[in-house]
């Protein structure tokens, strides 16, 4: 520290090290949009549609059990999933949409309550 005479009786002391703004990664005082879908790796959360969510399996297993996948079937360069509702089947095709966009089509027969949704890139 050096000290510097300013007026009679009074002494200004100043500094030689420098303070300085510890950076601190916060979402929401982000510049800019992140990308979707970006998952937190300390939580999970989803950053989807412009908000955090929690779109993990286990989330959806305990509000909805029974919603479920049945299968997961992959056969000549394509993936067939199986579910036990239309809604579940819905969403993962709009997630993947939303993630990798494409063409995503839905076909719905509502004599046997079926939904088969397609999506190719």
């Amino acid at each position: 520290m050096g000290t510097h005479t300013t007026l009679p009786g009074f002494r200004q002391i100043s500094r030689r090290d420098s303070m300085f703004e510890e950076r601190v990664h916060d979402a929401y005082k982000a510049r800019h949009k992140l990308p979707e879908p970006t998952v937190c790796p300390q939580c999970g959360a989803v950053f989807h549609e412009g908000r955090w969510q929690w779109l993990q399996e286990k989330h959806e297993r305990t509000e909805h059990p029974l919603k479920r996948i049945m299968e997961i079937e992959e056969k000549d360069g394509a993936t067939l999933i199986t579910t036990t509702d239309i809604h579940l089947a819905r969403g993962i095709g709009e997630a993947i949409h939303n993630a990798y966009q494409g063409e995503l089509e839905f076909h719905y027969n509502p004599d046997e309550y079926l939904l088969r949704v397609s999506w190719t890139r």
